[in-house]
């Protein structure tokens, strides 16, 4: 009994502590607003086991720029970011937030945010803004932004509600590309693949 006391008491005190948000300055880049790109070291919010924790940084990024001087900047206020960090390269850019629903034919765009850039080619982009939780489920909720480049068209998709009005929103949208459809096939059947299958289907799309 005395031995499951101790592990008791060692487990309380140090899951706060992986759970803890802490911060890291990895080296690199971020981009103004007149096409500069500039050598920085970027504030990185981390959360458990010291993976990146993305929430804080679709709002605003901390980054210390050659001179040691730490500005904060909000996603009107510069184009892009990117660092390496556990040898992965992340790139955000400012992109304009829209209203994600699957089943609206119209779309606003409202204030831009800062977005993970997921796959990017020449003829379409897909982007992750992510937001912690929602009314029904205590797990996280994904949300993401699609770009064609035949028309600048914007479609705005989730990783929760029912799968198959997605796939059919992504042949829809993307319907004009030869590999679309067959991109859709045997994907999207599960929410927690849904980025993983997003991001697969736009390499296919772009080749």
């Amino acid at each position: 009994m005395y031995v499951t006391y101790v592990k008791y008491l060692v487990s309380i005190c140090i899951v706060p502590f992986l759970l803890t948000k802490t911060y890291c300055q990895p080296n690199g880049y971020y981009i103004n607003n007149e096409g500069d790109t500039l050598n920085a070291r970027i504030k990185m919010p981390q959360g458990f086991l010291r993976n990146p924790y993305f929430e804080g940084l679709f709002r605003k990024v901390s980054i210390q720029q050659t001179g040691g001087e730490t500005t904060t900047y909000k996603p009107h206020e510069i184009a892009a970011f990117s660092f390496q960090h556990q040898k992965k390269r992340f790139n955000f850019e400012s992109v304009p937030r829209g209203r994600y629903h699957l089943f609206s034919t119209t779309f606003k765009d409202s204030v831009p945010s800062f977005m993970l850039v997921l796959n990017k080619g020449k003829q379409a982009a897909a982007y992750l803004y992510y937001e912690t939780g929602t009314e029904e489920s205590t797990t996280p909720a994904e949300y993401y932004t699609l770009t064609r480049s035949i028309d600048d068209e914007k479609l705005y998709l989730h990783n929760f509600g029912k799968l198959k009005p997605i796939r059919n929103k992504l042949i829809a949208f993307y319907g004009y590309l030869p590999p679309a459809e067959k991109a859709v096939k045997r994907k999207f059947t599960r929410h927690s693949k849904m980025r993983k299958d997003l991001v697969k289907f736009m390499e296919t799309v772009n080749r």
